[in-house]
């Protein structure tokens, strides 16, 4: 529904309509008092802005600090296992002896490279 004002120049009288945006309004309006034709005021929009805005002075509740920093937590889980995923691969790409040299320097990496493949974290 909106809300529609009318207001009247020569005697100040206002009046309101609320009706639904799809139906037409009246072609002329006139004032109840004087009868001389109302004009519509027109004024900005309603609008609600939820939820926190970014930045310093942004105040959040605990439950969503935790989860925003379980969130950044993961991002450089994932960042981090994308660079060694990478790191493999290109060991990978240099031949089996490569490879092989490095698995046995590194097994603990080669350990998790194997864990991210299989949750789905792959090297870019």
């Amino acid at each position: 529904m909106a809300e529609y004002e009318f207001i009247c120049e020569s005697c100040s009288q206002s009046i309101t309509f609320v009706q639904s945006m799809i139906d037409k309004l009246p072609d002329i309006v006139r004032c109840p008092q004087c009868k001389r034709e109302l004009h519509q005021n027109y004024y900005p929009a309603n609008i609600i802005f939820k939820g926190s805005w970014p930045g310093k002075d942004a105040k959040l509740d605990p439950a969503q600090v935790k989860i925003r920093e379980a969130d950044e937590k993961r991002f450089h889980e994932v960042e981090v296992a994308q660079k060694e995923a990478d790191e493999v691969l290109a060991v990978r790409r240099k031949g089996r002896q490569a490879y092989n040299e490095f698995s046995q320097k590194h097994p603990q990496r080669i350990k998790r490279y194997n864990e991210n493949m299989r949750k789905g974290i792959k090297g870019r």
